[in-house]
Protein backbone atom coordinates (compact mmCIF):
# COMPACT_ATOMS: atom_id res chain seq x y z
CA UNK A 1 0.00 0.00 0.00
CA UNK A 2 2.79 2.51 1.02
CA UNK A 3 5.03 1.08 -1.79
CA UNK A 4 1.06 2.63 -4.46
CA UNK A 5 0.95 5.66 -2.50
CA UNK A 6 4.49 6.85 -2.76
CA UNK A 7 4.59 6.14 -6.62
CA UNK A 8 2.24 9.15 -6.72
CA UNK A 9 3.19 11.14 -4.61
CA UNK A 10 7.40 11.06 -5.11
CA UNK A 11 8.68 13.56 -7.03
CA UNK A 12 8.94 12.47 -10.86
CA UNK A 13 5.63 10.71 -10.36
CA UNK A 14 2.47 11.18 -11.29
CA UNK A 15 2.39 14.89 -8.85
CA UNK A 16 2.21 18.09 -11.13
CA UNK A 17 5.07 20.01 -9.14
CA UNK A 18 7.79 19.29 -6.77
CA UNK A 19 5.59 22.51 -4.91
CA UNK A 20 2.79 19.95 -4.38
CA UNK A 21 5.07 17.40 -2.08
CA UNK A 22 4.35 18.63 1.11
CA UNK A 23 0.21 18.69 0.79
CA UNK A 24 0.48 15.18 -0.82
CA UNK A 25 2.35 14.23 2.50
CA UNK A 26 -0.46 15.66 4.34
CA UNK A 27 -2.88 13.63 3.22
CA UNK A 28 -1.24 10.99 4.55
CA UNK A 29 -2.79 11.85 7.50
CA UNK A 30 -6.10 11.07 6.71
CA UNK A 31 -5.49 7.42 6.15
CA UNK A 32 -3.54 7.68 9.53
CA UNK A 33 -5.97 8.51 11.48
CA UNK A 34 -8.33 5.74 9.90
CA UNK A 35 -6.01 3.26 10.91
CA UNK A 36 -6.03 4.77 14.41
CA UNK A 37 -9.56 5.01 15.10
CA UNK A 38 -9.61 0.61 13.88
CA UNK A 39 -7.51 -0.16 16.35
CA UNK A 40 -8.74 1.66 19.07
CA UNK A 41 -12.13 0.36 18.31
CA UNK A 42 -10.40 -2.89 18.48
CA UNK A 43 -8.56 -2.62 21.71
CA UNK A 44 -10.39 -0.80 23.61
CA UNK A 45 -13.91 -2.69 23.04
CA UNK A 46 -15.58 -3.51 26.29
CA UNK A 47 -15.65 -7.45 26.48
CA UNK A 48 -19.45 -9.11 26.22
CA UNK A 49 -20.99 -5.51 24.07
CA UNK A 50 -23.87 -5.73 21.38
CA UNK A 51 -22.54 -3.94 18.30
CA UNK A 52 -26.05 -2.16 18.12
CA UNK A 53 -25.59 -0.58 21.55
CA UNK A 54 -21.84 0.20 20.38
CA UNK A 55 -23.14 1.87 17.37
CA UNK A 56 -25.74 3.71 19.00
CA UNK A 57 -23.31 5.11 21.21
CA UNK A 58 -21.07 6.46 18.39
CA UNK A 59 -23.97 7.80 17.11
CA UNK A 60 -25.18 9.67 20.21
CA UNK A 61 -21.91 10.77 20.64
CA UNK A 62 -21.48 12.53 17.31
CA UNK A 63 -25.16 13.87 17.94
CA UNK A 64 -23.70 15.98 21.36
CA UNK A 65 -20.74 16.89 19.65
CA UNK A 66 -22.66 18.28 16.82
CA UNK A 67 -24.96 20.20 18.62
CA UNK A 68 -22.51 21.30 20.78
CA UNK A 69 -20.53 22.60 17.79
CA UNK A 70 -23.85 24.30 16.27
CA UNK A 71 -24.65 25.84 19.55
CA UNK A 72 -21.12 27.33 19.85
CA UNK A 73 -20.93 28.86 16.69
CA UNK A 74 -24.67 29.48 16.53
CA UNK A 75 -25.58 27.49 13.62
CA UNK A 76 -28.03 24.94 14.96
CA UNK A 77 -30.74 24.01 12.67
CA UNK A 78 -33.93 22.59 13.97
CA UNK A 79 -33.82 19.93 11.32
CA UNK A 80 -37.96 19.04 12.49
CA UNK A 81 -39.07 22.14 11.76
CA UNK A 82 -40.37 22.72 8.34
CA UNK A 83 -39.59 19.19 7.09
CA UNK A 84 -38.44 18.61 3.82
CA UNK A 85 -36.82 17.28 0.88
CA UNK A 86 -33.36 18.33 2.65
CA UNK A 87 -34.50 17.05 5.89
CA UNK A 88 -35.46 13.94 4.55
CA UNK A 89 -31.92 13.51 3.27
CA UNK A 90 -30.45 14.13 6.88
CA UNK A 91 -32.53 12.05 7.86
CA UNK A 92 -31.39 8.99 5.27
CA UNK A 93 -27.59 10.23 6.00
CA UNK A 94 -28.49 9.77 9.53
CA UNK A 95 -29.51 5.97 9.21
CA UNK A 96 -27.04 4.83 6.60
CA UNK A 97 -24.02 5.81 8.79
CA UNK A 98 -25.57 4.13 11.64
CA UNK A 99 -25.97 1.08 9.51
CA UNK A 100 -22.13 1.87 8.18
CA UNK A 101 -21.01 2.00 12.47
CA UNK A 102 -22.84 -0.89 12.91
CA UNK A 103 -21.38 -3.02 10.41
CA UNK A 104 -18.09 -1.28 11.42
CA UNK A 105 -18.54 -3.02 14.39
CA UNK A 106 -19.53 -6.30 12.94
CA UNK A 107 -16.27 -6.61 11.54
CA UNK A 108 -14.25 -5.38 13.62
CA UNK A 109 -15.32 -8.02 16.62
CA UNK A 110 -15.30 -10.81 13.67
CA UNK A 111 -11.93 -9.99 11.48
CA UNK A 112 -10.11 -7.12 13.33
CA UNK A 113 -8.77 -4.09 12.91
CA UNK A 114 -6.09 -5.20 9.97
CA UNK A 115 -8.84 -6.66 8.15
CA UNK A 116 -11.15 -3.53 8.50
CA UNK A 117 -8.45 -1.51 7.24
CA UNK A 118 -8.58 -3.02 3.62
CA UNK A 119 -12.36 -0.87 3.09
CA UNK A 120 -10.24 1.79 2.15
CA UNK A 121 -8.96 0.26 -1.05
CA UNK A 122 -12.51 -0.60 -1.95
CA UNK A 123 -12.92 3.49 -1.69
CA UNK A 124 -10.39 4.17 -3.75
CA UNK A 125 -11.60 0.90 -6.40
CA UNK A 126 -14.41 2.84 -6.49
CA UNK A 127 -13.49 6.71 -6.46
CA UNK A 128 -11.27 5.82 -9.61
CA UNK A 129 -13.60 3.50 -11.33
CA UNK A 130 -16.68 6.47 -11.12
CA UNK A 131 -13.58 8.80 -12.43
CA UNK A 132 -13.25 7.24 -15.15
CA UNK A 133 -17.11 6.64 -16.27
CA UNK A 134 -18.83 9.34 -14.88
CA UNK A 135 -15.90 11.94 -15.75
CA UNK A 136 -14.31 10.54 -18.58
CA UNK A 137 -11.04 10.78 -16.41
CA UNK A 138 -8.28 8.79 -17.72
CA UNK A 139 -6.06 7.54 -15.35
CA UNK A 140 -2.25 7.62 -15.93
CA UNK A 141 0.30 4.95 -15.64
CA UNK A 142 1.23 6.10 -12.70
CA UNK A 143 -2.17 5.27 -10.79
CA UNK A 144 -2.06 1.98 -13.05
CA UNK A 145 1.06 1.36 -11.27
CA UNK A 146 0.42 2.27 -7.86
CA UNK A 147 -3.10 0.55 -7.80
CA UNK A 148 -1.01 -3.05 -8.99
CA UNK A 149 0.86 -2.32 -6.24
CA UNK A 150 -1.50 -2.02 -3.59
CA UNK A 151 -2.88 -4.70 -4.74
CA UNK A 152 0.08 -6.92 -4.63
CA UNK A 153 0.36 -5.54 -1.07
CA UNK A 154 -3.36 -6.57 0.03
CA UNK A 155 -2.69 -9.95 -1.90
CA UNK A 156 0.42 -10.99 -0.05
CA UNK A 157 -1.46 -10.09 3.21
CA UNK A 158 -4.31 -12.30 2.85
CA UNK A 159 -3.47 -14.88 0.28
CA UNK A 160 -2.64 -17.97 2.68
CA UNK A 161 -4.21 -16.52 5.66
CA UNK A 162 -7.11 -18.90 7.43
CA UNK A 163 -10.17 -16.91 7.28
CA UNK A 164 -11.16 -14.77 9.78
CA UNK A 165 -13.67 -16.50 12.70
CA UNK A 166 -15.74 -14.70 15.00
CA UNK A 167 -13.94 -14.02 17.96
CA UNK A 168 -14.73 -15.80 20.97
CA UNK A 169 -15.79 -12.79 23.34
CA UNK A 170 -19.19 -12.46 22.49
CA UNK A 171 -22.16 -13.36 20.31
CA UNK A 172 -23.72 -10.20 20.06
Amino acid sequence: GLAGAAVLVLPGGSLPSRDLLPLALLAFITPLGYAAANIFADIARPPNTDNVALAMGTMFAAAIGALLGALIDNSFYPAWQNFGHAETVLALFALATSVAFLIFYVIIKMAGAVYLGQVGYLATLFGVSWGILFFAETPSAWLWLAALLVAAGVAMVNLGKPKPAARAEDDA
